[in-house]
């Protein structure tokens, strides 16, 4: 796939809202919030998900190299890094560890209150596109969909 400007530019731009949505949240006083960050906040993360499947669409991996390898290759990146933050990371950093059961499930809620609840988020996603791409592409069609259900 050749690289396309636009897409690089929202990217871009999705960045640049990241970035100044959480400086205003980092300094809004406690309770408070700017009505700035509430539009940055409603968007960003549907936009870097929205570029993220126009980009998976657009390089043809599913076509090309077949479902397996673009859940194998969807999975390293998504959720390696997914785990890492949740178990590796903090017993180097804060060198604590989940102590019981109901501590380890708490890990794997998929609250927006940690830092990394979007990748398997992300990854759930790419799934759904996968399914949607294997109806739609695969030989089954939407029409014949609207019969079952």
């Amino acid at each position: 796939m050749q690289r396309v400007e636009h897409i690089d530019y929202l990217k871009g731009f999705a960045i640049l809202m990241v970035l100044l949505g959480h400086i205003f949240i980092a300094k809004a006083p406690a309770g408070m919030h700017y009505p700035f960050c509430e539009i940055i906040y409603s968007f960003h993360m549907s936009l870097f998900f929205f570029v993220s499947g126009f980009l998976a669409y657009k390089t043809n991996q599913i076509k090309e190299k077949g479902i397996v390898f673009f859940i194998k290759k969807r999975a390293i990146s998504l959720l390696t890094p997914y785990l890492f933050w949740l178990f590796i990371a903090p017993y180097f950093i804060k060198n604590s560890y989940p102590t019981n059961i109901g501590e380890l499930m708490s890990k794997f809620y998929f609250i927006p209150n940690l830092n990394y609840w979007f990748l398997p988020l992300l990854f759930i996603f790419n799934i759904i596109y996968l399914l949607y791409h294997k109806l739609t592409m695969g030989g089954v069609k939407i029409k014949n969909l609207k019969s079952i259900v």
